[in-house]
């Protein structure tokens, strides 16, 4: 047995269920995981994953803490509390930020409109920290003012990419007593210490349970991390003391302002309390960040399991370039010059087409694969709209095939996506069904574009409603369509002009097209073939100018995003097109 430190001879605070105990007989209570002082660096993991009781949701999800997949098992019922890092607010957003908030949102839409989970997720905004501190100071501005710029472009950013917000985003300046608090409760366990300067540091050799979310050495960092007023290299701020100059609130221990991984913990615990479901962020704040967070969670609130879930994006890079994209590394492309060259609907699909724990290359070739799969989505829908219509005959097909081919595609949808969250393996298998339709349909075989036959809309509709539902479920759009237009009535009202475009255009194009009756009327009496050769010849000439009227006003169409594709003589369709394709064609 081990003597608790001093200051718990009144109460232990049990960890498997948080409740104080009253030791008024001053009985010897152990906790050797908590409060082991073991001077190793890493400790063993000495308690397994705690797995929760309540709701399973069915969905397996790559848990960092235990480095497998495990069940997500909700307590609450279908409710998940989640907590995300957010943004330090000191400049623009680059895509790789925005690749970690897309998988991200993806997941929560997921979560939200397949699985039927109501999530409440909140986001810490980091808005006091060194590197605004440092901003401030070179453009000669305070540090609110360059905190609320960034963040106010930060939640544009979001709102161009698509990305649904928090239900509630926290700000640190905003919860200073709160991070007061939590760092008094981890001094009152003589589990951190102040130095000379006012600063507080956990004690991690004190602490003795760390290193659970570590997957690798992490020496170098720790190396980096040494100050001589630190008891040891790896014990990290819980508050630092105020310099000349900078930003500061009054504590106990003197004037200044939290440590980086106090903010996340004390928001958090300001809102959810003592239990979180999920724990989310980039890769790179699995260490130190979210190990510092972890640990003085559990030693504040004296539980074994503070966060169920930890769950992390794997890093965006450039094409041959091995080094995670990143400002201090100078090699970032801001969120707004992406939206410049694609659209969010593109950027999105070029997330879904990785795992979002696997590391993304951004490339032209990359993102030219997610233009294109988008691109062939949208042309199936509106194919399919055509057909559903009766403005398009396809060749005959059988009905129970078609909708064999779709209850397969959507059993293994979502087998993909309990999955942890497989969006990858989900698309494929979209695209696989609708290349099966297309087949079905005979769609790219000219031969049997004018064919007709039985029809069977419902099986069509039936895939196409799937095709998009899903996809608009995850949060992929596709402009003119269904919700893609915030004024449902003017997009009704354009697609009816575009309709009666099309209908005239193809008036004209048949007349022009059709230079018999023409040719019969001028030949009127004469049998000469040849004559009537070189007569059919003048009027098609003649007409040139009506076909080249209807080539330019389709050539006109595409430049403002309206493409139109001729499929037969009599038959044409029209969709809008995104930017990148416009400019492809």
């Amino acid at each position: 047995m081990m003597a608790l430190p001093v200051g718990y001879s009144k109460y232990w605070a049990c960890v498997k269920c948080a409740s104080r105990i009253s030791n008024s007989e001053g009985r010897n209570f152990s906790y050797p995981k908590l409060f082991s002082t073991t001077s190793s660096f890493k400790t063993k993991n000495e308690s397994a994953w705690i797995e929760p009781q309540g709701y399973n949701t069915g969905v397996k999800v790559y848990n960092s803490l235990t480095r497998k997949k495990d069940y997500l098992v909700l307590p609450s019922g279908p409710v998940a509390f989640w907590y995300m890092c957010g943004p330090t607010v000191y400049d623009e957003a680059h895509i790789g930020h925005a690749s970690s908030y897309v998988r991200f949102d993806i997941i929560k839409r997921i979560l939200q409109s397949i699985f039927n989970i109501n999530v409440v997720q909140v986001m810490g905004i980091t808005d006091i920290d060194d590197k605004i501190i440092k901003r401030s100071i070179e453009v000669q501005s305070d540090c609110s003012t360059i905190s609320r710029k960034y963040e106010q472009e930060f939640d544009r950013d979001m709102l161009s990419l698509n990305v649904l917000p928090p239900a509630v985003k926290t700000r640190v300046t905003e919860h200073i007593p709160q991070i007061l608090d939590f760092v008094r409760q981890i001094m009152d366990k003589k589990l951190a210490y102040v130095t000379k300067d006012g600063s507080v540091y956990f004690d991690v050799e004190q602490y003795g349970y760390y290193g659970k979310l570590m997957t690798h050495s992490v020496d170098a960092q720790i190396r980096d991390a040494e100050i001589p007023e630190k008891r040891s290299a790896r014990d990290f701020a819980l508050w630092k003391a105020a310099k000349p100059g900078e930003p500061w609130w009054e504590s106990p221990w003197g004037r200044g302002r939290p440590g980086w991984h106090i903010e996340c913990s004390a928001m958090a615990h300001s809102i959810f309390g003592e239990k979180l479901d999920i724990h989310t962020g980039g890769e790179d704040l699995l260490f130190p960040h979210h190990e510092n967070e972890l640990a003085q969670s559990q030693a504040c609130l004296g539980c074994d399991q503070w966060c169920n879930y930890w769950m992390h994006t794997g890093h965006l890079h450039s094409k041959g370039d091995a080094e995670k994209m990143s400002k201090s590394l100078k090699n970032t492309l801001s969120i707004t010059e992406l939206l410049q060259t694609y659209t969010a609907n593109q950027f999105r699909m070029f997330c879904m087409l990785s795992p979002y724990r696997n590391r993304l290359e951004y490339s032209d070739e990359t993102m030219l694969r997610a233009v294109a799969i988008h691109q062939q989505l949208m042309s199936f829908l509106n194919t399919a709209d055509l057909y559903v219509k009766g403005q398009l005959q396809c060749q005959t097909f059988s009905p129970a095939d078609l909708m064999k081919s779709l209850q397969d595609s959507r059993s293994k949808v979502m087998e993909s996506l309990t999955d942890d969250f497989n969006t990858q393996a989900a698309v494929e298998n979209i695209l696989h069904l609708v290349y099966s339709a297309n087949v079905s349909l005979g769609i790219g075989k000219r031969a049997d574009a004018e064919s007709s036959g039985s029809r069977h809309p419902a099986a069509v509709a039936a895939i196409a409603e799937f095709i998009e539902q899903t996809m608009n479920n995850m949060g992929v759009g596709f402009v003119g369509r269904k919700g893609a237009s915030e004024d449902s009535h003017s997009a009704v009202q354009l697609g009816q002009v575009m309709d009666e475009v099309l209908e005239f255009r193809k008036s004209v194009r048949l007349w022009a097209l059709d230079v018999n009756a023409e040719v019969d009327k001028q030949m009127e009496g004469q049998t000469d073939k040849s004559a009537k050769k070189q007569i059919k010849k003048e009027v098609l000439y003649n007409r040139q100018p009506l076909l080249k009227a209807c080539d330019d006003l389709r050539g006109s169409l595409q430049g403002i995003g309206i493409q139109v594709k001729d499929i037969s003589k009599e038959n044409s369709t029209w969709e809008f097109v995104e930017k990148t394709q416009q400019k492809k064609d």
